[in-house]
């Protein structure tokens, strides 16, 4: 994808110039029909940028340093219901006047989620926005392969067919997008992510520090999941923690790799 002129910092600038882009990649990636799409938490990360929470004018971009430990963005299970997982899009979203979110509410959606039983999907679009191609800390991304039909939670990867990818020398032209849930089963979903620090063979110098972007999109499909392919049924497996408790196990973590 060639590269655009955006300011990255600015949330208008990622409307007007970023998300027509990604909504172009999306209709290629997918035949299906689309009945909502929202694009939410976009995030500027750098090996020298911190965490800043979102303005009260909503103005500018958040930013947070590169993530190093692996992880999911969003464990869409952890949530009671579908409404949970909409308030928290509803609250990041950015907002892109010719997507389908425009013409349904978040009530609609929900509507369809449940009664309607609809696929829905969450992915991931990172990208290099620095001078030059990473060469540090690369986005790396695990695939995660399953024996039989189930999937995450309800089962653990076959550690000899999944796989690491990593996406070195990454450039400003390139965008990555990868899923991170997706309702149906069948679907490859629950790709963990990280930062991995790689040797380098030339000197290190702040020109080459990696500083990226990335943004998720929320898609509703006009499409019925089958109650046998489900990831989100009322059966489905739970976590032993709650979505706050997590969120303090991560907070936690963060904090004691951060130490060390």
């Amino acid at each position: 994808m060639p590269a655009t002129k955006v300011n990255w910092s600015e949330r208008d600038s990622i409307q007007q110039t970023y998300l027509p882009e990604l909504e172009k990649i999306i209709s290629r990636l997918f035949s299906e029909k689309i009945i909502h799409l929202s694009f939410w938490n976009p995030m500027m990360r750098g090996e020298t940028l911190e965490i800043s929470r979102q303005q009260r004018d909503n103005l500018y971009i958040p930013t947070a340093n590169i993530a190093s430990l692996v992880h999911i963005d969003t464990d869409v299970g952890a949530y009671e219901k579908i409404q949970d997982v909409l308030a928290i899009i509803d609250k990041n979203r950015v907002r892109c006047d010719s997507s389908p979110s425009t013409s349904s509410t978040f009530e609609d959606v929900a509507d369809a989620i449940v009664s309607g039983r609809k696929q829905f999907a969450i992915l991931n679009f990172w990208r290099n926005i620095g001078e030059t191609p990473v060469r540090r800390v690369p986005l790396s991304i695990y695939s995660p392969r399953y024996d039989g039909d189930a999937a995450f939670p309800d089962a653990a990867p076959n550690v000899e067919s999944s796989k690491w990818y990593m996406f070195p020398n990454a450039t400003r032209d390139e965008v990555i997008v990868f899923y991170q849930y997706d309702r149906e089963r069948k679907q490859p979903s629950d790709l963990w992510h990280c930062a991995i620090e790689v040797e380098e063979n030339e000197e290190s110098d702040s020109v080459h520090r990696r500083k990226s972007f990335d943004i998720r999109a929320f898609i509703v499909f006009d499409e019925e999941v089958s109650s046998n392919n489900d990831r989100f049924s009322t059966e489905r497996t739970r976590p032993m923690l709650s979505f706050e408790e997590s969120g303090c196990f991560c907070d936690k973590q963060a904090a004691k790799r951060t130490q060390e």
